[in-house]
């Protein structure tokens, strides 16, 4: 609207510029109209004089930002265009001004506009000076100071228009930014190596744009590896992805020397070669890595093929080790039986040690446990017993030999002559390992005693043992504690026994017989020729009904000495069952029933059979809940008629009642050594019933065990007082730990032991808190 008037003014005067006198009445009028104008605009505020200036200038960047685009799409080099040019030039310019605080076009409404054009066009009514009035506006936009273009960038403009001072800044704020800044820095540094160090021990070649001289996207490796993982899902970061890949992108689109215009900053100053950065694992660059991930695993395949195998590095021994190694070799030549037991010796330290084994001529017994030994130490091991002539018991017990390494071994044992004892619980092997120990055994006429327990031999493994066992008449103990036999591999041991004329001692604790098991293994123990002298059948889950089998056994058996029953199902039925046969077993010295729930019942039973038993020595009935009936009965029992030595009740609930039964049978028994009262309640009251007897007379009790009694100071009284009164009794060992006992308590006992010390030159008495 400005401009319209502007341009109709120009015109006007322009065309009478004819006739002197019209120009002279015009612009006599135009003055003095033009002073009532001015009159009234000096009277108006100083705001609104700057809203109408502003406003002018607003008018004036809008249409020169029309001019420009017009000019743009047409691209005329006219004359108007140069006019158009300059005004656009300062219309921009007065554009990119910066903005004043507390400039009026903010707050400025719409009305105000349109009021202040209201007057203006009354002005021009009253005076016919329209035109005056614009030129009047035209001189002062003119009279704008217009600022200086700048030169340089957009961005070099920003920067410079910036009020920041940095000499007035927070020095803490800055140190802490600088921090910061060096930290990220880092942590991308870190992360960069920690990928490029993943993927080079492999072989793998990264993928890398060169970004100097090879051209265009620059070279890239890849290997097959890095895309299965991306096809098994082995990176999940997609903001990483996405990161790289644009720089790639990028890369790749920079020309013959790939640092054009979309290349990261600073590829242009990089020496020819160096690598700019790398992707992530499993990308393809442009294409995002969508191709390489479905293709991923072929190549991986492909290069499996075609890739060699890398020779494994040889670490070199440091001088400990190699010291280590001397003194087991030392030891070796200087002594018969020597312990290398957990020395961590590996496959390196075995073949050093090889040779101290082949030129032995001192060692007869060596255990190699615990030493990490696996298929290489057991080849260069066996080798070098070949040579040996002297060792005869050997341990490779809690070694990862697994089954390769247990065949290795077999492979010896085949044509071995001298090696009689044989240790190799926990080695990890199972079916593989012990068929091959089987068919060595076939062979084998030497071994005696071989130990596989903690292991993982199953059916097929026993099955193959058992048919050894069948044709081996060398062998006379085997030990299977804690596999997988079962029933079905018991039975099959079972089976050959009936053929074999060797065997004397069974461990087959822990694996899980069942009853069925323990029946057929008791029928084929009856059968033989050869008794066995040991049978370890506990932690079987045998149950009451094998009860009437191992009574049968125990009377056809007269050579067994050692009988574990430990930790099964008998019960009160099981127990009365078996009783029986203890009272015509003439050769049983050692009976384990403990832990089968064996109550008050069985106890009696069992303590009537033992009043005509003159054999057992040795009696374990812990962790049974006989109470105190049961321990009452078994006192009864051992007064006068039993030859028991050593006597386990320990957690059996007999209390008080059962210990005072007890003591009154120490007066009397003259077999009893041991015995273990642990867990039993007995409190002060039963230790005093135990002092009694302890203070009279004790000539053959030398171990006492009354921990976990609640026992007090004043049973601790009791009991040192009993010992000062005999001090020249039989009493060696006393344990009263996990008891209520003080110091006070601790200080009685101590006396009373320093008092045995004094008065027997040959006996001490060690009491355990």
């Amino acid at each position: 609207m400005f401009l319209s008037s502007l341009n109709n003014a120009r015109t006007t005067t322009t065309t009478s510029g004819g006739g002197g006198g019209g120009v002279w009445s015009r612009a006599f009028l135009g003055s003095s109209r033009r002073s009532n104008v001015s009159a009234a605009r000096r009277r108006s505020s100083s705001s609104q004089r700057n809203h109408q200036h502003q406003q002018n200038r607003r008018v004036l960047v809008v249409t020169a930002a029309k001019k420009k685009k017009k000019s743009s799409s047409s691209k005329t080099t006219t004359s108007n265009d140069g006019k158009e040019k300059e005004e656009l030039d300062d219309s921009s310019t007065a554009e990119a001004l910066p903005r004043i605080e507390g400039d009026p076009t903010v707050d400025v409404s719409s009305e105000d506009v349109i009021g202040e054009d209201k007057r203006a066009d009354d002005a021009f009514e009253e005076g016919g000076a329209a035109d005056s009035l614009e030129e009047e506006e035209v001189v002062a936009v003119s009279e704008i100071p217009r600022p200086k273009k700048k030169k340089g960038t957009k961005k070099s403009q920003m920067v410079s228009s910036s009020s920041f001072n940095i000499a007035s800044a927070d020095p803490t704020l800055l140190g802490a930014g600088v921090g910061a800044i060096g930290l990220i820095a880092y942590f991308l540094w870190t992360k960069m190596q920690k990928r490029r160090a993943k993927s080079s021990p492999e072989g793998e070649d990264e993928e890398v744009f060169d970004m100097g001289g090879s051209g265009g996207s620059g070279s890239r490796n890849r290997g097959g590896e890095i895309g299965a993982q991306t096809a098994t899902g082995g990176i999940d970061k997609a903001s990483d992805s996405d990161f790289y890949a644009s720089l790639n992108k990028a890369a790749k689109s920079g020309g013959v020397e790939g640092t054009g215009e979309n290349a990261p900053v600073g590829a242009s100053n990089l020496p020819p070669g160096l690598r700019m950065f790398t992707t992530m694992d499993g990308e393809e660059g442009e294409d995002g890595g969508g191709a390489s991930t479905s293709t991923s695993s072929e190549k991986t395949k492909e290069k499996e093929k075609v890739k060699p195998k890398q020779p494994q590095r040889v670490q070199p021994m440091s001088r400990e080790f190699k010291r280590l190694c001397r003194d087991c070799v030392d030891e070796l030549r200087r002594f018969q039986t020597v312990d290398l037991n957990g020395r961590k010796l590996g496959d390196d330290g075995a073949k050093i040690i090889a040779e101290g084994i082949a030129f032995n001529e001192t060692a007869s017994c060596v255990d190699f446990g615990a030493n990490g030994f696996g298929e290489t130490a057991m080849l260069a091991i066996t080798e070098a017993m070949s040579q040996n002539k002297k060792l005869r018991m050997v341990s490779f017990a809690s070694n990862p030999l697994l089954d390769v390494g247990v065949i290795a071994l077999a492979n010896y044992l085949k044509t071995d002559t001298k090696i009689t004892t044989l240790n190799i619980n926990s080695c990890s092997f199972g079916d593989d390992g012990a068929k091959a120990l089987a068919e060595a055994l076939k062979s084998n006429t030497s071994i005696t005693s071989l130990e596989m327990n903690n292991n993982a031999i199953d059916y097929e493994g026993s099955t193959a043992l058992a048919q050894a066992l069948a044709q081996n008449d060398t062998l006379e103990h085997v030990s299977l504690q804690g596999n997988y036999v079962g029933a079905l591999g018991t039975v099959a041991l079972a089976n050959a026994l009936v053929d074999n004329s060797s065997l004397k001692s069974l461990t087959l604790n822990g694996n899980d017989i069942g009853n069925e098991g323990c029946v057929k293994l008791c029928e084929a123990l009856s059968k033989r020729k050869t008794k066995l002298t040991n049978l370890d059948i506990g932690n079987n889950a045998i149950g009451p009904d094998s009860g009437a089998a191992l009574c049968d056994y125990l009377k056809d058996d007269d050579a067994l000495t050692h009988l574990n029953l430990y930790m099964n199902e008998l019960s009160d039925d099981g127990a009365v069952k078996m009783s029986p046969a203890l009272k015509d077993n003439a050769t049983l010295k050692n009976l384990d029933i403990g832990g089968n729930n064996i109550g008050a019942l069985g106890a009696m039973a069992l303590s009537k059979s033992l009043k005509e038993n003159t054999a057992l020595t040795t009696l374990e009935l812990g962790y049974n809940p006989i109470g105190k009936d049961g321990g009452i009965a078994l006192a009864e029992s051992l007064k006068f008629h039993a030859k028991i030595e050593t006597l386990r009740v320990g957690w059996c609930k007999i209390g008080k009642e059962g210990a005072a039964a007890l003591a009154d049978t120490i007066t009397y028994n003259e077999s009893l050594t041991t015995l273990d009262l642990r867990g039993n309640e007995l409190g002060d009251d039963g230790v005093r019933s135990l002092g009694k007897s302890l203070a009279v007379v004790n000539e053959h009790l030398s171990t006492l065990d009354l921990g976990y009694n609640e026992i007090k100071d004043e049973g601790a009284f009791a009991l040192a007082a009993a010992i000062k009164n005999n001090a020249e009794g039989a009493l060696e060992n006393v344990s009263v730990n996990n008891n209520y006992i003080t110091k006070l308590g601790e200080v009685a006992l101590i006396e009373a032991a320093e008092l045995v010390a004094e008065l027997n030159e040959d006996r001490e008495l060690y009491v355990q808190f």
